[in-house]
């Protein structure tokens, strides 16, 4: 039997070994978080260059041009294509670009009428003998300031470039309602865009017919309703609910009662039950029970 060792011996080597445990096991914990660390580190690099991506020029030229505008059959719309091209982008589109058309013509006639007035201001000298840049006297010259006098042709023109302006505003609004008015096609009309609701009428007139012939003077009618003030119906209508709802709960249990193999001598007070139901609701008199099996 080979001699044992002193308890002091053995207490001195566990604790020596559970020191060296503790020690193993923090490098573990510091291998294993560096390990997380660099593997979150990783995944997130990957993440960003997949967001971000590095720069490219040629896939930035494709993108550019995918936002172009194009037709229903994917072509680039050509710089000089003709106005009904933008109803690809819908009415909003369509009509912005003919009011842009409009007023392009708009502001041309009323420059034409304006240069008189224009050549009229640079021939007034009032405000070219200041002091100031070139620049300056250029752009002053064009101004009311410069005129010296003011005749009634000058009045004239002004009036004219404000009826112009007018027109082109009237103009825009015209564009805008025939376009929303052929954009509505047949499947969008709805028959409530073609109801006529009529209020005041005399409480004799519950005829629905002599309704109907009577705006029949003023277009055809289709059909012609009259609501009638039933207030005694309406009120009446919970209570007839929770008839109809006691009705099929008899009706089920009168089909129970009828499958089961039970004696039958309760089934009087049911039907019973259930022919009340039935004249409440004006449904008729419950049918004659059965004979007993």
């Amino acid at each position: 039997q080979p001699p044992q060792e002193p308890r002091q011996d053995v207490a001195r080597r566990n604790l020596a070994r559970r020191a060296q445990l503790e020690r193993d096991g923090w490098l573990i914990v510091r291998v294993q978080a560096r390990w997380r660390g660099y593997v979150v580190r990783r995944a997130v690099r990957e993440l960003l260059n997949r967001a971000v991506a590095q720069p490219d020029l040629q896939r930035a030229k494709e993108y550019a041009r995918s936002l172009l505008p194009r037709d229903q059959e994917g072509r680039l719309l050509p710089l000089s294509c003709d106005l009904a091209c933008f109803r690809v982008f819908g009415d909003g589109v369509y009509c912005y670009m003919r009011w842009c058309k409009l007023m392009q013509f708009a502001f041309f006639v009323a420059f034409t009428l304006s240069l008189a007035n224009l050549i009229h201001n640079v021939s007034g000298g009032e405000l070219l003998s200041q002091h100031g840049t070139l620049l300056n006297r250029i752009f002053t010259a064009t101004t009311l300031g410069n005129a010296s006098t003011l005749n009634s042709s000058y009045g004239a023109v002004e009036v004219l470039v404000s009826a112009v302006f007018t027109w082109a505003m009237f103009a825009g609004l015209d564009i805008t309602l025939k376009e929303e008015a052929a954009s509505r096609s047949e499947s969008d009309v709805t028959q409530a865009d073609h109801t006529l609701l009529v209020s005041g009428l005399p409480p004799a007139a519950t005829s629905s017919a002599e309704l109907g012939r009577w705006f029949a003077d003023f277009g055809p009618v289709s059909h012609s309703v009259v609501a009638l003030a039933n207030r005694e119906l309406l009120l009446r209508m919970p209570a007839r609910q929770a008839l109809l709802q006691s009705l099929h709960d008899a009706q089920a249990a009168y089909f129970l009662a009828r499958t089961a193999p039970h004696s039958s001598g309760w089934r009087l007070p049911l039907l019973a039950g259930f022919g009340h139901l039935r004249r409440g609701l004006g449904l008729g008199e419950t049918p004659p029970p059965p004979p007993p099996p």
